[in-house]
């Protein structure tokens, strides 16, 4: 529950330094590698929620993808393999980012 406790802290934050009244959507980015299930963070967003301004907000929430980049020659690639066609060694950027993108509020 800690990614939605996190979350739901950080709403109410930006709710209150904004003087709102509800919160009407909030929208966060997860990678795909980060292993966080959606629907577990929709519950948990939803049930510690209750009894607060963000109680009938909607989550939003958005999936980015990993690069997979080339040590070698540089080159993006869409396979999931170790190695590039240059033999040189893949390796991962990004995909691990919990990041809130959007509040949006009525005050």
């Amino acid at each position: 529950m800690s990614y939605a406790e996190l979350l739901l802290e950080q709403v109410l934050n930006f709710a209150r330094e904004n003087m709102a009244k509800e919160v009407k959507e909030v929208e966060v980015e997860i990678g795909e590698l980060l292993l966080l299930n959606q629907k577990q963070l929709e519950f948990c967003f939803s049930v510690i929620a209750r009894d607060t301004i963000a109680e009938s907000a909607r989550l939003k929430i958005l999936t980015s993808k990993a690069k997979r980049i080339c040590a070698g020659c540089g080159m993006e690639l869409n396979s999931d393999g170790v190695f590039c066609k240059c033999g040189g060694e893949v390796r991962i950027e990004g995909g691990k980012d919990f990041i809130l993108r959007k509040i949006i509020i009525e005050v």
